[in-house]
């Protein structure tokens, strides 16, 4: 609760999604959960009103369970995201390798600091196709840093839906935007 809220509080994280899993090599498990949820609200755009549902694609939650089942740490990964539209370019890709886990997202130009220990990314897939991943290594320590600027790629990246090559370490993102399209390649070490 103290990464989420900056503090201890009673409170309980709901619309978890459960979205990956990695067995690390002492066979502990790490695993995530996002905070997905659908809201109703109206766009008034052409001069009619009409319907429109919002997909919100918010905090990243890993878990570390030890080879008994034990929980030794959660952390929370601050971000908020919604698209009316294509899920493609929001929420998150993991990737597990050794004993850490890493989290590919789209976010704005900067993560903005919270506290000491607390960031928050922010949306930033539509104008700025910013690319970062987040490391979490196996005591729960997380550092992020810039993988795609926008002045490299200028294209919307799909974070959500890469090819993954778990034999060589790669996952291969597509980034399109109308006819023009691109491939991002990223090489886990």
């Amino acid at each position: 609760m103290l990464d989420k809220f900056g503090r201890e509080v009673d409170a309980e994280i709901k619309n978890l999604i459960f979205k990956s899993f990695h067995i690390t090599p002492n066979n502990d498990i790490l695993f995530s959960a996002e905070e997905y949820f659908v809201t109703a609200g109206q766009d008034i755009g052409t001069g009619a009103t009409k319907k429109v549902d919002r997909f919100h694609y918010n905090d990243i939650v890993l878990a570390k369970l030890n080879a008994s089942g034990a929980m030794e740490w959660a952390r929370n990964i601050n971000k908020a995201e919604v698209t009316q539209g294509d899920a493609s370019y929001a929420s998150y890709t993991a990737y597990g390798e050794g004993e850490d886990m890493y989290f590919f997202i789209n976010s704005g130009e900067n993560p903005q600091k919270m506290s000491k220990e607390r960031i928050l990314f922010k949306q930033g897939f539509s104008r700025n196709p910013n690319m970062f991943v987040i490391k979490v290594d196996g005591s729960g320590d997380l550092s992020y840093k810039k993988l795609i600027d926008d002045k490299d790629v200028r294209l919307p990246i799909m974070v959500s839906r890469p090819f993954i090559d778990e034999a060589s370490d790669h996952l291969l993102f597509y980034a399109k935007r109308g006819t023009k399209k691109q491939l991002v390649e990223v090489t886990v070490k």
